[in-house]
């Protein structure tokens, strides 16, 4: 079984590195779609390769070469044969190859985790005490005993928490930037590379920044914040965040004016494969309520909702474009 995923996530890696140059052609992506059909584990796959990428995204493009570099490298691949190798690529390759090496480590993390869920799939369980656990599609995380309490160590995704009898601050949600006290709550916490979001449904948390230079923020229901690598506690999430946040916990997507790039992006964590807006109809503006169990539908429903149309290259490759082009 596990030497089956060593090879999946070769290949993974492989089609990663191809379809990140700069001269991939269409008989490429065609290629590529094909694999993802070949096997269901193949889009699986591909879809922690996608967010894996999202996670390690540096902040600066001008790192964005290192991943792709890496990738070649460690796949056997000559990066130098489609002029890809630039002079000063050898440090770019070395730090690259570090991150290649966190990217594998959080995919075998998420395997590992004692609890996850793969794309599409939601999942509950409750802790002693009374506490309530709901994962959101793609998530993984850890339980870990402590002297006063337990900590819930959220790799990736989205969860939800109600907090049970035993008292507060009993169960506290660890993300990647920052610790989650729960005082008598029920909240929503996310997290990935760039910054843990929290959103009160009720009652209220402490939100306790990892880093020095944050300062500890009390959340009342309907308070929403960001949490950034900087430790920097951002507040102004908006009016959008509750909706989300109540609506996945119901298997909906319930959106109020978003632009249809950003839905599509949220509706591809639901969706094995590929799934892509146009550039030319990102900007289209889109409301209301729609399923995430039943991602076909909802794609079909866009089509009667905004000047659009879905092509499917294959079960696992599908793009949202304007209609006629």
């Amino acid at each position: 079984m596990q030497d089956a995923r060593e090879r999946i996530l070769k290949e993974a890696a492989q089609w990663y590195a191809r379809l990140c140059d700069e001269q991939v052609t269409e008989a490429d992506r065609l290629a590529h779609a094909t694999w993802l059909s070949a096997d269901p584990a193949h889009a699986g796959m591909w879809r922690r390769v996608e967010q894996m990428r999202a996670a390690f995204r540096a902040p600066e493009e001008q790192h964005a070469h290192l991943h792709v570099e890496a990738l070649r490298r460690a796949e056997g691949l000559r990066a130098g044969r489609r002029g890809l190798l630039r002079k000063g690529a050898a440090l770019g390759m070395v730090l690259g190859v570090a991150g290649l090496a966190g990217w594998q480590q959080a995919l075998w993390r998420g395997w590992a985790a004692d609890y996850r869920t793969g794309v599409g799939e939601r999942r509950e369980f409750t802790l002693p005490g009374g506490t309530v656990v709901l994962l959101d599609s793609g998530t993984a995380l850890d339980l870990r005993q402590t002297p006063t309490g337990r900590d819930i160590v959220l790799h990736q995704g989205r969860i939800m928490v109600t907090t049970g009898h035993e008292g507060p601050g009993r169960d506290r949600v660890l993300g990647r930037h920052a610790t989650i006290v729960p005082l008598g709550t029920r909240f929503v916490v996310s997290t990935n590379a760039e910054a843990d979001y929290v959103g009160v449904l009720s009652h209220r948390v402490e939100v306790l920044p990892h880093r020095e230079a944050g300062q500890r923020q009390i959340l009342e229901a309907g308070e929403h914040a960001w949490v950034g690598r900087d430790g920097v506690v951002d507040t102004s999430a908006g009016r959008q965040r509750a909706a989300l946040d109540d609506g996945w916990t119901r298997g909906m997507l319930v959106v109020d004016d978003w632009r249809l790039g950003d839905f599509i992006d949220e509706l591809s964590r639901y969706r094995s494969g590929v799934l892509r807006c146009a550039p030319e109809a990102a900007s289209l503006r889109i409301s209301g309520a729609f399923s995430l169990d039943d991602t076909d539908r909802t794609l079909a429903a866009l089509q009667w909702a905004l000047p659009v149309e879905v092509q499917r290259m294959t079960r696992y490759w599908v793009s949202v474009s304007l209609r006629g082009q």
